[in-house]
C-alpha cells in the first residue's frame, strides 16, 4: 500500500520506512498529519484493515481517494513521470528476470514482510527484429 499525502511538509518516503512498512501505522500517520484542505491517495492493497478516523477529520475538509492503477489514468501518470514530479525509480523496491515471475509475484503478494513496494519484472530475452520475423514468414 502507497499513501500520497498533498499539503504537508512530510514525505511518503521519510514515513513509510520509519513503520516498517506496516500499512496500518502509515495510513493513521497521514491522517494525524495531512493539513485541513489536503488530500490523502491511497494507492494500492492494505496487508490489513485500517482505521479511518472520520471523528478527528470530519471538519478538516480532506480528499480521501483510492485507486487501483488502471488504464484510466495512465496519460496523467506519464505527464506527471514526464514533469518530473514523480520519479519512478523511487517506488521500485524489487527487480526480477521473467524467469523469476513466480518469486516476484510471492515479493508482491507478501509486501509487508518483503519489504515491496513496486516490484518490476524485466524480460532477458533478446527481442526479435521486425525484419528477422517478417523474413522467417
Amino acid at each position: 500500500m502507497s499513501t500520497i499525502i498533498q499539503k504537508c511538509p512530510f514525505s511518503l518516503f521519510r514515513i513509510s520506512p520509519l513503520v516498517g512498512g506496516d500499512s496500518s501505522q502509515t495510513f493513521a500517520i497521514y491522517q494525524g498529519i495531512v493539513a485541513a484542505g489536503g488530500r490523502i491517495a491511497n494507492v494500492g492493497v492494505h496487508d490489513k484493515p485500517v482505521e479511518l478516523h472520520l471523528e478527528k477529520l470530519w471538519d478538516r475538509n480532506i480528499s480521501l481517494t483510492t485507486r487501483l492503477v488502471d488504464t484510466v489514468t495512465t496519460p496523467m501518470l506519464l505527464k506527471v513521470v514526464r514533469s518530473g514530479k514523480l520519479q519512478p525509480s523511487k517506488l521500485v523496491t524489487h527487480r526480477f528476470s521473467m524467469n523469476d515471475i513466480m518469486k516476484a509475484y510471492g515479493t508482491f503478494r507478501n509486501a509487508a514482510k518483503e519489504g515491496a513496494l513496486k516490484v518490476v519484472l524485466k524480460n532477458d530475452e533478446t527481442m526479435i527484429s521486425d525484419n528477422a520475423f517478417l523474413s522467417a514468414r
